[in-house]
């Protein structure tokens, strides 16, 4: 949500999104730093018994995943409409959760789930029906 209203606020700035994005990641660290220090996160790190080689290139793989998409979304934010882009981010994120959820973990999808995925569904379906008229409507 922050980053979203962050990104939202650099449109109007021009701000160049790798460094937006730079800003706000290291923000983003600098506030839970601490967290993971306290909250026992050495210790895990020093108790991990994997291939401590493969496990600092796993996150920073994640990492660079993390910070490339962000930037994407702060250039399509650019592009886009704010309204569309919440629509687009809000069916990306329900394939993450489909895929991830489903697929690679293996949870079961209950009646709920597919209540909430169709929701999620029909409410995109409904937004682009609802412009695409109103724009042959003004056309």
């Amino acid at each position: 949500c922050c980053l979203v209203l962050v990104n939202g606020a650099c449109k109007s700035e021009n701000a160049h999104p790798l460094s937006v994005q730079f800003w706000v990641c290291l923000c983003a660290w600098i506030t839970l730093c601490p967290l993971w220090l306290f909250s026992g996160g050495p210790q895990r790190l020093l108790s991990f018994d994997g291939s401590r080689l493969k496990l600092v290139a796993l996150c920073l793989a994640d990492g660079g995943m993390y910070y490339s998409e962000q930037a994407a979304q702060n250039q399509i934010i650019q592009l886009v409409p704010f309204l569309s882009f919440s629509v687009i981010d809000t069916l990306r994120r329900l394939a993450i959760v489909c895929v991830s959820g489903f697929l690679v973990q293996g949870n079961p999808c209950t009646m709920l789930n597919g209540f909430g995925i169709a929701l999620v569904l029909s409410g995109a379906i409904g937004y682009n029906y609802l412009k695409e008229s109103l724009t042959k409507k003004v056309d």
